[in-house]
């Protein structure tokens, strides 16, 4: 690149042998350069630099440039609301939750505090139910079936 060849100062020099591309396994000719140590750390691919994989979010389908090789979800929305993750969450319950529908009636009719009771937990878990009950509906009317 620099026309720099293996003397430098009077002493050899080691040459780095740099992959174009970046992919440290292509090894095809028209992939491969030679370069000097100070033009190598020039290199947009130096070090692994500018490799990032396109990777495709296993809940919404959406393509995303990944930050390290094992992330799936392009978001934390959406890894917080995957499949996977709720299920997760929703084995770890120690109370079974009622439908909405009946949790709106017995708020009602009992207030927070009073089903909170009947459920063996605070009213402020009461709210944090119907919080999520409401969330859950925003983000399944968000997703369109393909």
């Amino acid at each position: 690149m620099c026309g720099q060849g293996e003397i430098w100062q009077g002493r050899p020099m080691s040459l780095i042998l740099d992959h174009i591309n970046g992919v440290a396994t292509d090894n095809r000719l028209e992939n491969l350069r030679i370069a000097c140590p100070n033009c190598a750390a020039t290199l947009e691919t130096h070090c692994g630099k500018n490799l990032r994989v396109l990777g495709t979010c296993t809940s919404c389908g959406q393509s995303f440039h990944a930050n390290h090789p094992q992330q799936r979800h392009c978001s934390s929305r959406c890894a917080s609301w995957s499949v996977a993750n709720r299920d997760a969450q929703v084995v770890r319950r120690r109370v079974d939750r009622p439908p909405y529908e009946q949790l709106l009636s017995e708020i009602d009719e009992l207030g927070y505090g009073g089903t909170g009771h009947r459920y063996g937990v605070s009213g402020t878990a009461i709210r944090k139910w119907v919080r999520f009950y409401e969330r859950t509906r925003d983000v399944n009317e968000d997703v369109q079936p393909p």
